[in-house]
């Protein structure tokens, strides 16, 4: 953890099941159970939770019959629209893209979990998003996870010369209230680009990753994950998977992607728990055979803060990880420091704010304009080379 914080600072771990809870739902009822101020009381809920009566045997029999034939009339009806956004979406997205190479966080893991996250300053990160055209939060930090994990993997001899991806949950909650509960997500796939070291052309190929996985997503429609798999029996879907895990983590199969990535864009403004003030606040996530490390990405309004949760076998050093992280955004932010300047010459020579001239520079002018657009600035070009990234798409250095 980079955030520094008092002598007598205190952490509260929630943990909340996935099978209630999605990534949106779980930060609502955490930030439910926090105060906006050191006065504000804490009120019980009104009108008062009572629970339901308890059912008997031949009620839960009952119940669960008229379920299961419910069920079964809205998955008929569902089979004909399913299909044919399943074939439009096949045919729009990146489905046909390569399968994942196989890294150390494709195995089994272990019942040992490693946890930690790094946090950038918010006023920070802002200045940084302004300098490249203002990237969505989500595609910036995928990038720098990509760039971090490009890194370590690195680092270890162990970079796949295939780019890694990520699995990236999108709510499909719509206006409904998160403190509903459930989970309403449906999932994209987005390419890393790990075997390009310079992070600006990354963070392109990043943004239209995203962009293509978003349409896909719209193509398939909001539902219909959780349509699909409401068409097979519970057991018959849980052993599904659950094979499907095993496989994967054999090398049987290709896994879906190579690490997962959530963000969960939290409330604006201060929180206080208890009577003392929120300093930091960070996400875990579930890891299982296969695919053995998770981010989530998470703002305040003062941080950005990345977490990474693994298996202590796959991530024993867990630090160096983090080190990595802090690298690719130190790298993003020199470079992005550098062609702010850049831009606002490029703006300057566009509206015409240049220097007078003598009469006899005309053709001189016009000989430039003719080679402008063939050079990179030549600040950013010099800060590349001092950090060691050559134009080239694939730099394995």
């Amino acid at each position: 953890m980079t955030t520094t914080v008092a002598a007598d600072a205190f952490a509260v771990p929630f943990k909340l099941h996935h099978t209630a809870f999605d990534g949106i739902a779980a930060a609502s009822t955490i930030f439910a159970m926090l105060q906006r101020s050191v006065q504000e009381q804490v009120r019980p809920p009104e009108p008062r939770w009572v629970p339901e009566r308890s059912l008997n045997a031949l009620e839960w029999m009952a119940g669960t019959a008229s379920q299961y034939v419910a069920q079964s009339l809205r998955n008929a009806r569902a089979i004909p629209g399913l299909t044919r956004s399943a074939i439009k979406a096949i045919s729009n997205s990146n489905a046909r893209a390569p399968a994942q190479p196989v890294t150390r966080f494709q195995k089994p893991v272990s019942s040992h979990r490693v946890f930690d996250w790094v946090s950038f300053p918010m006023s920070e990160v802002q200045v940084l998003r302004a300098a490249l055209d203002k990237p969505k939060m989500n595609d910036l930090a995928l990038c720098i996870i990509a760039g971090g994990l490009r890194r370590f993997l690195h680092l270890k001899g162990e970079l796949p010369d295939q780019p890694l991806s990520a699995a990236c949950p999108i709510n499909v909650r719509g206006k409904g209230d998160p403190m509903a509960g459930g989970n309403h997500v449906s999932f994209m796939r987005v390419d890393l680009a790990t075997t390009i070291k310079d992070p600006l052309e990354r963070l392109q190929v990043i943004i239209k990753s995203t962009t293509h996985g978003k349409a896909a997503n719209e193509d398939l429609g909001a539902t219909f994950v959780g349509d699909y798999l409401a068409l097979f029996p519970y057991p018959l879907r849980a052993a599904t998977l659950r094979g499907a895990v095993r496989l994967t983590s054999k090398g049987a199969i290709r896994a879906f992607a190579s690490t997962t990535v959530t963000n969960v864009a939290n409330p604006p403004g201060d929180f206080f728990f208890a009577g003392s003030k929120v300093l930091s606040y960070a996400g875990l996530g579930p890891v299982y055979d296969g695919y053995g490390l998770f981010h989530t990405i998470t703002s305040m309004g003062w941080e950005l803060s990345i977490s990474a949760t693994s298996c202590r076998q796959m991530l024993p050093d867990i630090s160096t990880y983090l080190d990595c992280l802090r690298q690719e955004y130190a790298m993003v932010l020199e470079l992005a420091r550098v062609k702010q300047p850049d831009r606002q010459r490029a703006a300057g020579k566009a509206t015409g704010h240049r220097k007078p001239r003598s009469n006899g520079s005309g053709p001189r002018r016009k000989q430039r304009a003719a080679v402008r657009g063939t050079r990179m600035q030549p600040s950013l070009h010099a800060a590349k080379e001092a950090l060691h990234i050559d134009n080239t798409s694939d730099s394995r250095n």
